[in-house]
């Protein structure tokens, strides 16, 4: 899967043009896109954004998270996919796998204190969870995360780039609405990915990684241009407050990690 095409350190927005998605393709109506450097390791923002009776300790978007169903996995078929992966989250019934189905306790204004906002409960499915390890074409390179970053340096040269140079490497995870949990797939879906790319800075020390994260979801059906006229705003709003609560998260367990050593 291609990167998208949306530039590093991208405020939550709404896209030019809609961007595909893993399940749902091209044809969308339009998309909420959102980019940012993060300083802890791409596993770490993978783990916060997986372990669901975390979401109320950082979320303010999403204040809750609760699993309905965990896809049946044998014992075989677990360890064999253990073995693939170097890095795989606590198995517990709290983490999001590949197949989960949850609901999401989303509020529309995020920095209203809760006794000030009611959730809109959106049921969906993780769709992917993948490893990413894909060279980048010269088509790619203006895209996450090899790219012109200035990381608090002012210089604005060069000062992050894909480990090893070329490769993008890292995790992702979508999810999807589930058809007919509300409305019918035609009437309405989306699907939401999140890319954790690992870059190293000139900051960076060493041994370590840090996190390129790009996020967009896709919104697709006849009542998509209704959603975007009448929650286009809060949406984009909502995905801004996501991205700097799981930024300043994953810095924040990656700076205890980092003082316990």
């Amino acid at each position: 899967m291609p990167p998208p095409p949306i530039a590093p350190e991208t405020p939550a927005t709404l896209a030019v043009r809609p961007i595909a998605t893993p399940t749902h393709g091209q044809g969308g109506t339009f998309t909420v896109t959102c980019s940012a450097h993060i300083a802890a390791a791409p596993h770490t923002c993978l783990e916060i954004v997986l372990k669901a009776a975390e979401d109320p300790v950082w979320n303010r978007f999403c204040r809750k998270c609760s699993i309905d169903a965990q896809p049946e996995q044998s014992k075989k078929a677990d360890a064999g996919t253990a073995a693939a992966r170097p890095f795989q989250p606590d198995r517990g019934p709290e983490y999001l796998k590949l197949g989960t189905k949850f609901t999401f306790d989303v509020h529309m204004k995020p920095d209203a204190a809760a006794e000030h906002s009611s959730g809109r409960a959106t049921a969906l499915e993780v769709s992917r969870l993948e490893r990413i390890d894909e060279m980048m074409d010269e088509g790619s390179a203006s895209g996450i995360p090899d790219c012109n970053i200035d990381s608090g340096t002012g210089s604005g040269v060069r000062t992050t780039a894909t480990t090893p140079p070329g490769r993008r490497i890292g995790w992702r995870v979508a999810w999807k609405t589930r058809s007919g949990a509300v409305l019918p797939a035609w009437m309405l879906r989306s699907e939401r990915v999140q890319e954790f790319v690992e870059v190293v800075s000139v900051n960076t020390a060493p041994g370590r990684s840090e996190t390129a994260y790009t996020c967009w979801e896709t919104f697709y059906g006849v009542l998509a241009p209704l959603v975007r006229s009448v929650v286009g705003s809060q949406l984009v709003n909502g995905f801004g407050v996501w991205m700097e609560n799981l930024k300043r998260r994953a810095e924040d367990l990656s700076d205890r990690e980092e003082g316990a050593l």
